[in-house]
């Protein structure tokens, strides 16, 4: 896979560019409260520093790439949020911007820390799997897929109101939500003795599938795919 785009920015930092961008109201990892203006100051001496802020016909520049993972960011009208059952990982926000997407990560150990990630739409799958080791496809847990017939006992819990995170075998969800309140789409990954399966719910139904790759890339260009796409 081609090397993406990758910044680092301190959640402060981050949402203070924002602002200066004109973005005020986004999602994801910032704090409740801006900083102060004396922290506010500190802060963009470090940008300066560290020249992520540089002079410019007497003018402070953002300059890229930190620029186009900021905008991607300010500019998504939805976040896809990925969420794990490893409990020592956090979770990653995925902005779509166009045919890109920018995912946000806290750090493990410095989670005021974020790191922004700007790459192709259709790369998402691949990067997210690599990062947060999520399984992929094995010849040995689909033989009793036959006939595409799947378990649909952990569709109806879900359906009556378990959440996927309270289910046996949970690896992970994904949920997107845009910012126009139509409800969420979820899809969850769950292990059962002798295969995976998808659940992947669609207004009011969940349907289980099996596990397949396919399926997962399917999902994603549906929710967070470029809109001259998602028409055809």
């Amino acid at each position: 896979m081609t090397e993406p785009e990758t910044v680092l920015l301190q959640a402060q930092q981050a949402q203070l560019l924002l602002y200066s961008m004109g973005y005020r109201r986004v999602y994801g990892f910032l704090p409740e409260d801006p900083p102060n203006r004396q922290r506010s100051l500190q802060l963009f001496a470090d940008l300066v520093r560290k020249e992520i802020l540089q002079e410019q016909k007497e003018s402070l520049v953002l300059q890229s790439p930190w620029r186009d993972c900021l905008r991607g960011w300010g500019e998504a009208d939805g976040v896809l949020r990925l969420h794990t059952a490893d409990t020592t990982i956090p979770d990653c926000c995925c902005y779509p911007c166009g045919e890109d997407v920018v995912v946000c990560t806290p750090q493990p150990r410095r989670p005021q820390m974020l790191r922004l990630t700007r790459l192709p739409g259709k790369m998402l799958w691949t990067w997210m799997a690599e990062n947060y080791q999520l399984p992929g496809e094995e010849e040995g847990t689909l033989f009793c897929e036959q006939d595409g017939q799947v378990d649909t006992a952990l569709a109806e819990a879900w359906q009556k109101g378990t959440e996927p995170e309270q289910l046996p075998g949970f690896l992970f969800v994904l949920e997107y939500r845009t910012w126009n309140g139509t409800p969420p789409r979820r899809l969850a990954a769950v292990q059962r003795p002798l295969y995976r399966q998808l659940l992947v719910q669609r207004e009011q139904q969940v349907f289980p599938l099996p596990y397949r790759e396919a399926e997962l890339q399917r999902c994603l260009q549906d929710w967070i795919g470029p809109e001259k796409e998602k028409e055809t």
